[in-house]
């Protein structure tokens, strides 16, 4: 039996669920359909879109209010209700209209929540910050740019059909589908310091250092763990989707060995929790969308059955598109997704969040802060304490929580403002 992360909690009795959807705040591919407008993709990037990703856009603060709205009316077994964790991309670049002047860049960067024209919504952050408030909605990390910025700089300058994309607010350019943000090539100097850049306009745009991470493309290798782990991420998503970033061509002694060295990974770790996506939902990217839910609803318990939280990966692009045919999918399998998950007549899951699975993995207790409310969770089988957290206003220092039960404490509202 190859080896788990381990983890003083029974996942088969406690029945976690994380939601975790990745490239939120990322400005691409398209702003508008009007974008489109006497762009010749194929010219550009033959053969690398598919419609689905190509007519992908940012969010919208009615995009955010609906999967709020379909988080706040899922509760698990505990009445705490679902929480979606949108991985965020802080970084974009736009391409100046009239370009360089006087030797200048042609390229503006901008960091969240800072947004191109082509890219403005409006309402977009005073209704995220809502729904974090609400505890429907927690961010977490993803990258800077999703690609590498020198690369897209050298491949537009080297094409005119791609200068025109990208004066559109296209994300499009020559080889942009195997553009790497972690890419060996890159300085790693200059890694760290986007980094760093990336997780303080985090930190400034919602209030907390991000915790979790998960690589743009699932491209990483063991020095950029150390990069994170040094920068104090704790969890790293979808260790089982991990491609090396020196071998993209696989063979299947490379398949053995990679499953190999993730369970040594496992078994030494000590500072960083390994977090595997065990269930699919992308409904908008499948041609079949109710078999696609049976499926995704099949893995939640084989996760649960082998002990594993149930972690369901689902992207952006189900619901943040620019064909509404596409979000209608995708937003009625999250939904049915939800339902069915609530009518299990073994008992509803309890829904979490990485942090909260991390520390419930290490420790079998955590903690969370919604809005005014604190959110402590017990899933061992004996009676433990838990420590609140300093300067949160509350008069008790440690709660004693009986055996997989959750308490909901409201906090005073100095401490949640």
């Amino acid at each position: 039996m190859l080896l788990q992360p381990r983890s003083a909690v029974d996942w088969t009795a406690s029945r976690g669920v994380v939601i975790e959807s990745d490239d939120w705040g990322f400005c691409g591919f398209t702003p508008s359909r009007a974008a489109l407008d006497g762009i010749d993709v194929d010219v550009i990037s033959p053969g690398d879109f598919p419609p689905i990703y190509l007519l992908s856009t940012l969010e919208s603060a009615d995009t955010v209010e609906r999967i709020a709205d379909l988080m706040s009316a899922h509760r698990g077994r505990d009445g705490v209700p679902a929480v979606f964790q949108p991985n965020y991309i802080m970084g974009s670049l736009s391409y100046l209209e009239d370009g360089p002047r006087g030797g200048e860049s042609p390229w503006r960067k901008r960091l969240l929540p800072d947004l191109p024209d082509e890219y403005h919504r409006d309402g977009l952050w005073p209704t995220v910050h809502d729904v974090i408030a609400a505890g429907l909605w927690w961010p977490e990390y993803h990258g800077l740019w999703h690609y590498d910025p020198e690369d897209r700089r050298s491949k537009v300058a080297g094409l005119v059909e791609a200068r025109d994309a990208a004066r559109q607010g296209l994300l499009i350019f020559p080889g942009c589908a195997r553009s790497y943000e972690l890419s060996l090539g890159r300085d790693p100097a200059q890694l760290r310091n986007e980094l760093r850049e990336g997780q303080d306009a985090f930190e400034a745009l919602f209030g907390r250092r991000p915790s979790s991470i998960i690589a743009p493309d699932y491209a990483w290798n063991r020095d950029r763990e150390i990069m994170w782990a040094d920068a104090g991420f704790a969890i790293i998503q979808a260790k089982r989707e991990q491609s090396s970033l020196d071998k993209l061509d696989v063979s299947l002694w490379d398949r053995v060995w990679k499953v190999c060295r993730r369970s040594w990974s496992y078994l030494t770790e000590r500072q960083l929790v390994y977090l595997n996506r065990n269930c699919r939902l992308e409904g908008a990217q499948v041609a079949d969308a109710d078999r696609h839910v049976e499926r995704c609803l099949e893995s939640v318990g084989k996760a649960w059955r082998s002990g594993e939280p149930a972690i369901i990966g689902t992207h952006r692009v189900n619901y943040a598109h620019l064909d509404p045919g596409s979000t209608a999918v995708g937003f009625d399998t999250l939904g049915r997704v939800l339902d069915r998950l609530g009518d299990d007549p073994e008992g509803g899951p309890i829904y979490l969040t990485d942090e909260e699975t991390r520390q419930l993995i290490r420790f079998g207790t955590s903690q969370r802060v919604c809005g005014r409310r604190l959110v402590l969770r017990n899933m061992t089988h004996s009676r433990r304490p838990v420590r609140l957290p300093a300067g949160d206003g509350l008069s008790q220092r440690v709660v004693w929580m009986n055996p997989r039960t959750t308490q909901v404490i409201d906090l005073p509202a100095s401490s949640a403002d």
